[in-house]
């Protein structure tokens, strides 16, 4: 059968209205790619190694803050640094080469050719008219840093 898109206000609970919501919008969410082609430091190791910074901006207060990169906690999900609320990691590896899927890039990135990818965690939700923007160092050598661009 179809799934049902109306929920009733009187339901005994709203668990099924609450998970049909966030299907979609996780549905709608895109990866985080790096639309520009990134420099990679070391070409001799077999990803990408970028050298980037991440700024969390808050429009309401003017405040600017740098994102730290993430941890890996003992479950292997990426978690915010002791005492941070927020944290990227970078997604540099486009073929699996490394053991860790944590760096893994979606297929939507790799497919339009570029060669990083950004995800964003958090732990508490960002105040309203927060931004997160990164920086990378970009790439004199297209041909060699991103192929298929």
């Amino acid at each position: 059968g179809e799934e049902q898109l109306i929920h009733s206000v009187c339901a005994p609970d709203f668990d099924a209205a609450i998970e049909r919501f966030a299907d979609a919008l996780a549905d709608e969410l895109r990866p985080a790619c790096m639309k520009s082609c990134v420099a990679d430091t070391d070409p001799d190791t077999p990803v990408l190694d970028a050298d980037c910074d991440v700024v969390h901006e808050s429009a309401v207060t003017g405040t600017r803050a740098t994102v730290l990169e993430c941890e890996v906690d003992p479950s292997g999900a990426l978690t915010p640094p002791t005492d941070e609320t927020i944290c990227y990691a970078l997604r540099h590896d486009a073929e699996g080469l490394t053991a860790s899927p944590l760096d893994d890039m979606s297929p939507e990135c790799v497919e339009q050719g570029w060669n990083l990818e950004f995800e964003i965690v958090f732990t508490e939700p960002l105040p309203l008219g927060s931004s997160i923007s990164p920086t990378c160092v970009l790439s004199d050598l297209v041909q060699r840093d991103c192929p298929n661009l």
